[in-house]
């Protein structure tokens, strides 16, 4: 299976570029493709398109799910909520592992 950097990116880094509102904007049911690596309590996600969005490894809504898809360097897809003001992954449902490593 091969997963697509764009899909559903588009929707996403244009809300990306909206200036910050006085509530969290939360992107609900989006799909986000890339990698991540862990340093000591929290994990980045980087995405092509979309940017970087952090999980902490002790959320037990996000970490175990992208870590039972997903090794560090894997591309994987994400579906879930996005906070996008404070970038982070808020929940996931669901994770898809490529079977390819990222290329630098």
């Amino acid at each position: 299976m091969k997963l697509s950097y764009r899909t559903s990116t588009l929707a996403l880094a244009a809300a990306l570029a909206l200036p910050a509102l006085a509530h969290a904007e939360i992107l609900k049911g989006e799909r986000i493709v890339g990698h991540y690596g862990c340093g000591t309590m929290i994990c980045n996600f980087e995405t092509p398109d979309a940017g970087t969005f952090d999980f902490e490894m002790e959320d037990k809504n996000v970490a175990p799910k992208i870590f039972a898809a997903c090794k560090i360097d894997d591309i994987c897809a994400i579906t879930g909520d996005f906070d996008i003001d404070n970038a982070t992954i808020v929940k996931v449902t669901k994770v898809e592992n490529s079977g390819q490593k990222r290329q630098d």
